[in-house]
């Protein structure tokens, strides 16, 4: 098909150990022009790592190798865990990203940096890429205003909107968005807003992620909004033996590649599954036509919150088994130590960090139950 090719993938985050693509997809995307992948984690540690939060995800450097190799590559670090291990950590993944050949987008020292989009020119045409998270206080984005962090498609909406404009000669746009609520195929009314709002302020394009589970692609005007691409490659969800297999037993290891043709303006969405360290395609029938429909159904404001508040309270109560079966496991096996030394820090001798990660779920148990408000 002539014209520029685009080809993005989910959220990917790779834990300790690398993570395989099947060739199938390796080949896909090296047909493209531009390839897109959402970076949800840092590639270094640091003891300065974030003190608000119990999730901190980090991929080994080499890990993100899996990318190489094809023409015009995008890193996206807007989302909300990019910064879990500080600011050196963030400095340093953005400039390893950079001395593989990687464009990098989404995060930065200052807002200055965080927002400045990726601008190539391909085949003649000019393309420029932004990226944005959301501010919402439970997703604990690290939101850059006076430091690092990344820009929030709601606090800096019209800077990223006034910054597009200002690009002399752009033919294209893309703005990659980390929206929405987590484990929902239900698109909210603030992302219907505000991915609406990006493509009649004049943005071809909007992609999101976030939720780890596939939303839906709606066609609005002159531009395409796929809502949430799901988990490209996650293996906290994607190992067939993982302990959120529970809670969301197979939605969470489903997600696509998108492509999508600037000239033709027509899109693939092409089915991958990741399981037990290996993401391939899967074939599911209809599911093109199934994501298009998906994002057709609608929830007033008001329903909507009612249907994530029951969604909360299912998570809460999941989430509040498994860190008591967590404690429990730490009370019989002192050598957890060891492994927690890999997840959290780099210093073998900081056992007070053990304490507080142990006092962290005490805290959360006790929030679930009601002593915290």
């Amino acid at each position: 098909m002539p014209g520029i090719k685009l080809s993005s993938l989910g959220d990917a985050y790779f834990g300790e150990h690398g993570k395989k693509i099947s060739n199938e997809i390796i080949a896909e995307c090296k047909d493209s022009d531009l390839v897109i992948f959402n970076l949800e984690s840092s590639l270094f540690k640091s003891e300065d790592f974030r003190k608000d939060k119990t999730s901190l995800l980090y991929s080994p450097k080499e890990s993100v190798n899996v990318f190489s190799g094809f023409q015009n590559t995008v890193a996206n670090l807007g989302n909300n865990h990019t910064t879990d291990y500080g600011p050196e950590a963030l400095t340093k993944t953005r400039s390893y990203l950079v001395s593989k050949g990687f464009q990098v987008v989404g995060a930065g020292k200052d807002f200055v940096e965080a927002l400045e989009p990726v601008i190539l020119t391909v085949q003649g045409k000019k393309i420029a890429l932004f990226s944005a998270t959301t501010d919402t206080d439970e997703v604990k984005s690290k939101i850059a205003i006076q430091s690092f962090g990344c820009p929030s498609y709601k606090h800096h909406l019209s800077q990223i909107i006034d910054r597009r404009k200002r690009i002399e000669g752009l033919d294209y746009s893309i703005i990659l968005l980390h929206w929405g609520n987590e484990f929902s195929h239900i698109i909210s009314p603030e992302q219907r807003y505000y991915g609406r709002k990006f493509i009649d302020s004049g943005f071809d394009l909007v992609i999101g992620s976030h939720t780890h589970v596939v939303q839906g692609i709606e066609q609005y005007k002159n531009g395409l909004i796929a809502y949430s691409q799901g988990n490209f490659i996650f293996p906290s969800f994607n190992k067939s033996n993982s302990i959120w297999k529970g809670f969301f037993p197979s939605f969470s290891s489903i997600s696509y590649i998108l492509n999508y043709n600037f000239s033709s303006k027509r899109m693939e969405a092409k089915p991958l599954l990741s399981r037990d360290g290996i993401v391939r395609k899967a074939n599911i029938n209809n599911f093109e036509k199934y994501i298009l429909q998906l994002s057709d159904y609608q929830l007033s404001p008001r329903k909507y919150n009612s249907y994530v508040e029951k969604q909360t309270r299912r998570f809460r109560k999941f989430t509040l088994q498994k860190n008591l079966d967590y404690l429990i496991l730490l009370s019989q096996n002192v050598n957890i130590f060891d492994r927690l030394k890999i997840n959290y820090t780099n210093n073998d001798d900081s056992y007070p960090l053990f304490l507080r990660i142990i006092f962290q779920r005490l805290k959360l148990i006790l929030y679930e139950i009601g002593f915290y408000k």
